[in-house]
């Protein structure tokens, strides 16, 4: 992508048990087309089991309250809901990825978009990395989001190609595809400018394992 600017890549490993993820984004604006991409799996306590963790990814304005707080200034991502996951082989499957914005305690949840979306799980060492990324297009009023995600099982994503492929214009990554684009009313200038990563886990006894969390900005 020729004209893609690398805003953040943050490389520290993280494991998220029951809590939030809050990284401000110092060079961001302007900006029309956004992405925020993961590198990850999920670790289980146990043997691969069907777990109903709520998971959120995007941005949101400032990091004093976020996704996952009792309260959000303004958060714009896609949310995973609990209770709508099943078991793949080794694999979770969050069935529902909705758009979500988060403005106080009000939460407005748009059109889930369809297709799968994989995460490998293990009990042990994860050995087959997923790519998980948010695209975000900005609209008035309506942003443009679309999911990147894995949509088969195989083939772990390894950190070159992460980093090569969130600047690449069509992102092509073995076994992960675009889901379909949805729509969700978003207003920066009322609710607060988005200036920062935000990425949520609600569960203890599992973990959200994040080798590398990706910012750029596409145009």
């Amino acid at each position: 992508m020729s004209d893609a600017v690398v805003i953040a890549r943050f490389g520290t490993q993280w494991a998220q048990h029951n809590n939030s993820i809050a990284a401000r984004l110092e060079t961001l604006a302007p900006w029309n087309v956004l992405r925020l991409g993961l590198l990850c799996g999920i670790r289980q306590d146990v043997p691969v089991s069907v777990i109903s963790p709520i998971f959120a990814f995007g941005f949101c304005a400032g990091t004093a309250a976020v996704f996952g707080d009792a309260s959000a200034t303004h958060f714009v991502g896609f949310h995973m809901e609990a209770g709508a996951w099943t078991i793949n082989g080794d694999y979770l499957d969050s069935d529902v990825n909705t758009p979500t914005k988060k403005v106080g305690v009000t939460q407005t949840d748009g059109t889930s978009v369809t297709g799968t979306n994989l995460f490998h799980a293990k009990q042990d060492t994860i050995n087959v990395r997923s790519m998980l990324m948010l695209e975000l297009t900005t609209g008035s009023p309506n942003y443009s989001f679309r999911l990147f995600r894995r949509s088969a099982t195989g083939t772990d994503v390894s950190t070159a190609t992460f980093r090569a492929q969130m600047e690449a214009i069509t992102p092509t990554v073995t076994n992960h595809g675009f889901a379909g684009p949805q729509t969700l009313a978003v207003n920066e200038g009322v609710d607060g400018t988005l200036n920062a990563v935000n990425v949520y886990w609600n569960l203890t006894t599992s973990s959200m394992e994040i080798e590398e969390i990706m910012v750029v900005k596409a145009s």
